[in-house]
């Protein structure tokens, strides 16, 4: 099979010293450090700085739209819908996928776009961030994506066909408790990580929130 390079692209992902080789010589058009997949932009080292950095500036970019509201003094309750229908989502985007992985300057990074939002809805520039918030009736986009991570594992452990994708998920071991203690706290097997990049993945940091609220 002959691949097209114009195309195809390769991506190789190598935490090893030494550079893999491959069979036939691929050329360097065809060898890329990021891929864009259904929306999320991977890297080759697996981390979210590119993906965070466009998901950012998309989301700056809509921002523009409160100019136009505030123009024509739009209601702050009709600025706050459109933030939360059409800039929102985009800072939310597959969330289970890279949450886990982020670091604090990149959470802080995200969470700088919802604090312009609504200092520009609000027209508010010097109240603190968590008058905003009680403002708008809303939680910080970090505690929204942990609880959308959490729904996504138990979507996935209540659906017969993808429970197995959890390690002893479905199968509950009891904790010893002490004898005061009248019923047993469900758990689930941890997974034990080697390396760090595998203890912020997706599945091991689940498990970790999945027990912490069984």
């Amino acid at each position: 099979m002959t691949v097209n390079p114009t195309k195809s692209q390769i991506m190789t992902i190598n935490f090893l010293k030494s550079t893999p080789a491959f069979c036939d010589p691929i050329p360097s058009e065809m060898l890329v450090k990021h891929v864009k997949l259904l929306g999320v932009t991977i890297s080759n080292d697996l981390k979210w700085e590119t993906h965070v950095s466009n998901i950012v500036k998309q989301a700056n970019v809509s921002l523009s739209i409160f100019k136009l509201l505030n123009k024509f003094n739009c209601p702050k309750i009709h600025s706050l819908r459109v933030y939360l229908s059409f800039i929102r989502p985009l800072l939310e985007y597959a969330c289970p996928v890279w949450h886990s992985q982020l670091s604090n300057e990149l959470s802080d990074k995200i969470e700088s776009v919802q604090k312009r939002s609504l200092r520009i809805i609000y027209k508010e520039g010097k109240i603190p961030y968590s008058f905003l918030l009680k403002a708008a009736r809303i939680t910080t986009l970090k505690e929204r994506r942990e609880k959308i991570c959490l729904l996504f594992a138990k979507s996935v452990i209540s659906n017969p066909r993808t429970e197995d994708l959890l390690p002893d998920f479905h199968n509950p071991i009891r904790l010893r408790l002490p004898r005061s203690a009248s019923l047993a706290i469900p758990t689930y097997s941890p997974i034990h990580a080697v390396t760090e990049r595998f203890r912020k993945s997706f599945i091991p940091f689940i498990l970790k929130h999945l027990n912490n609220n069984s």
